[in-house]
């Protein structure tokens, strides 16, 4: 079966877990994600430098996994969580991008109603405007007002 690109419904595979360093010298995860709404499998790669290690860590806890540091990986199959799943060309040849999403931590602070009536006026002022923005965007046409 040919997996499409889009968002899917994933679990990750207990045991399927393997560490391993790249060819720069990075250390990461190789983990095999069922699909849930196709019934087949992907691998995911997560990488852990300094800049990317707190998401990785998001990623695998995104799955469920019980944060000890055995090796087990335990619990990375008792979470269903939510996959990108892309196609890219590398060296000449396409291959598939697969990525565990989270909200990296992002927590979303409700607007009081005052503010999101000034926001409101503010988007509808960016929107009037628009067309004055887009000059030099090629293809930029704004949506008919019907």
């Amino acid at each position: 079966m040919s997996i499409p690109a889009g968002i899917h419904l994933c679990h990750g595979v207990a045991g399927s877990v393997q560490e391993g360093v790249s060819s720069q010298g990075t250390d990461f995860l190789a983990i095999k994600l069922r699909l849930d709404d196709l019934g087949e499998e992907v691998t995911t790669f997560l990488y852990f430098t300094e800049k990317t290690e707190s998401w990785s860590l998001d990623r695998l806890k995104a799955l469920g996994w019980d944060g000890k540091g055995d090796g087990n990986y335990s619990g990375i199959d008792s979470k269903q969580a939510e996959c990108s799943v892309r196609f890219e060309q590398y060296n000449g040849k396409e291959t598939m991008k697969v990525d565990i999403m989270t909200n990296s931590g992002v927590k979303v602070t409700p607007m009081e109603e005052k503010a999101k009536a000034g926001f409101r006026a503010r988007l509808q002022k960016l929107a009037s405007s628009a067309a004055v923005h887009a000059e030099g965007r090629s293809g930029f046409k704004l949506p008919d007002a019907s």
